[in-house]
């Protein structure tokens, strides 16, 4: 983060300090006290599907060169690389916020401070909390009350950490809590992916802006404007449009929205989400092993969750093929399919997906023809391009690799044309699966199936539950690409989400917890049947492991049924997705079941709300 030399001179300019550079208490305060009046703080980027970036370079081109704002990651990066280049010894910290929390609530480390030692001395700097930002250093003094430009300030102890509070309308209120421990560059790296990708985060679903003046605050969240003076008078206005609210922030506020076209369409903020399709629900099911059971109880518990699902008014219930997995049931994917339309009545049921590259075409149209005739009107075929296992089992599957993966597109085709009526004297045909209406889905965790969905006309679902980096340049390219077929004459998107429901947050991370060691366990070479879930599992894991979950299950929504529903809500309104296919791999199958119970009751509420 510190590879690009530090444009001391352009971030002066930036901020507006033409005084002196010497290491000392004044400068700092004085760089302190106008940082956060110049640059503004704001979410334009995640709000917007925008990546944030932290390195110094970046962070030196939006915020100092192009005149943008940001949220508190860039401004206490940006300003700690300030300070360093002055001389300042400093470093970074982190904090759980309390900020319209309970004071004995447990949130994430989603929030970065500074600390500066100085004169023998310890400071604590802060130029990126909204609308409560530090407009001074306070010195590192539990109880001591310290006096700011704006509020008054304390640090209170308590016991094994420390709170920030301010004193607002005659309480002590807790921003944030936060310990000494000094953070690096991969612990603010995964709260930022975090906060800028994750659908739980309120950063991507309202408008979050704030900017200090020598007398008063602004702060906005959504479409109301408070104006906070410093005498003690409170404004407050209620923004009616779209248009007004970018003028607010590009006038009051200073900020630069980078589109303000995408910014004013509709959909775009969340009191305009009522103008929205409402995205159908599906299931995705790997029929999970989980340890001390079997595959028998696997099945059992599929059907069982698809009778529930069909119950709950769940579109489709998919299973996956996977082979050589000790914790996966499904990998005779076709006969798990059957066994479980067999057993509902209304629900689709499907593949999510077959690998083509395992099969060949004529095989699995005569198999989804087969289950075409037996469940009319029921059966969906999705088409995957990897292999669904390692190599060794690949090989073991297809005997030759030398072209399946590399046919794939000529494999689809093949496909879709077996289950075309039959022509006079054609040879070669699939019995049963000529004539069939079997939809067919290109499945992508890259852009590859995200280009032949579109060229081939055909929906397309993207595995956004485990990989999903591609995710927002994937549907890009197949909404953009799009080409109307005979199957479809727009483009459909479907988008795994994970989803692990339950009646606390608390409950809801425990059920979670059992996902995050089958993934670890699964990408360090030790795949095994699903585990039970282990309280606080994340909390001991090596950097490693906790940056490759933040970004494989990033897309995750775990949580009480108002987590949960806002979670969704933000989640389609990002994307934009025509359905959801939710995973739960969820080790107690009664705990699994209310999962998707909870889910369900949530999509419900916003269907009214819509």
């Amino acid at each position: 983060m510190n590879d690009a030399p530090f444009d001391l001179d352009a971030y002066f300019a930036r901020i507006g300090h033409a005084g002196s550079r010497a290491v000392s208490l004044d400068t700092l305060k004085t760089l302190h006290f106008l940082h956060p009046q110049a640059i503004p703080f704001e979410n334009m980027d995640p709000f917007l599907g925008r990546p944030v970036r932290l390195d110094a370079a970046s962070l030196q081109d939006k915020i100092v060169l192009a005149g943008r704002g940001g949220y508190c990651f860039e401004h206490n990066l940006l300003f700690m690389h300030a300070l360093k280049a002055l001389g300042f010894e400093v470093g970074g910290l982190a904090a759980r916020v309390l900020w319209g929390q309970s004071e004995d609530a447990i949130t994430a480390r989603s929030h970065m401070l500074l600390r500066i030692e100085l004169d023998g001395r310890t400071y604590i700097a802060d130029v990126g909390f909204g609308g409560l930002t530090l407009t001074a250093p306070l010195l590192f003094e539990p109880s001591l009350e310290q006096t700011t430009p704006h509020e008054t300030f304390r640090i209170a102890e308590t016991g094994d950490h420390f709170r920030l509070q301010a004193a607002i309308g005659g309480d002590w209120r807790s921003l944030y809590r936060f310990d000494l421990q000094p953070q690096y560059e991969v612990d603010y790296s995964i709260a930022n992916y975090f906060l800028s990708t994750n659908p739980a985060s309120h950063f991507l679903t309202s408008v979050s802006a704030a900017r200090a003046a020598p007398d008063r605050r602004y702060g906005l969240r959504g479409d109301r404007l408070s104006i906070h003076h410093i005498d003690g008078r409170t404004e407050q206005k209620q923004i009616a449009t779209a248009a007004e609210l970018a003028d607010t922030l590009e006038g009051q506020l200073g900020i630069i929205i980078p589109d303000r076209t995408a910014f004013e369409a509709p959909g775009a903020r969340e009191e305009d989400r009522g103008d929205q399709h409402m995205t159908e629900l599906s299931v995705l099911d790997l029929s999970p092993i989980v340890e001390g059971s079997d595959a028998s109880h696997s099945l059992a518990n599929s059907l069982d969750l698809a009778r529930h699902a069909e119950r709950l008014g769940y579109k489709r219930y998919w299973l996956a093929e996977h082979h050589n997995m000790p914790g996966i049931a499904s990998a005779a994917t076709a006969v798990v399919i059957a066994h479980v339309a067999g057993g509902t009545k209304t629900i689709r049921v499907g593949a999510g997906g077959i690998m083509l590259p395992n099969h060949a075409p004529l095989v699995i149209a005569e198999q989804f023809g087969t289950l075409a005739a037996l469940f009319p009107a029921r059966i969906d075929l999705g088409l995957g391009r990897a292999p669904g296992t390692d190599m060794n089992t690949a090989r073991a599957l297809r005997r030759n690799l030398e072209a399946g993966v590399d046919n794939f597109p000529q494999d689809v085709v093949e496909l879709m044309g077996y289950f075309l009526p039959a022509e006079e004297g054609q040879r070669l045909r699939a019995v049963p699966g000529e004539g069939q209406t079997v939809p067919i889905w290109i499945l992508g965790s890259s852009l590859y199936g995200a280009q032949l969905a579109a060229m081939l006309g055909l929906p397309y679902a993207f595995a956004s539950h485990f990989a999903p980096a591609e995710l927002d340049h994937a549907l890009d390219i197949y909404r953009s690409r799009f080409q109307p077929s005979e199957q479809l004459d727009k483009p459909h998107v479907m988008l795994g989400l994970n989803v692990f429901a339950a009646p606390t947050d608390a409950q809801a991370r425990l059920l979670f917890s059992s996902l995050q060691q089958a993934f670890v366990n699964l990408r360090t070479g030790r795949p095994g049947r699903l585990p039970p879930p282990v309280e606080n599992y994340d909390r001991d894991l090596d950097p490693m492991a906790k940056t490759m979950l933040g970004q494989a299950l990033s897309c995750a929504v775990v949580g009480s049924p108002e987590t949960v529903r806002q979670g969704i809500d933000a989640f389609v309104r990002r994307t934009g997705a025509d359905e959801l296919m939710v995973t739960a791999q969820i080790f107690d199958h009664a705990a699994r079941v209310r999962s998707f119970e909870i889910l369900a009751e949530a999509h419900k509420s916003l269907s009214q709300a819509a």
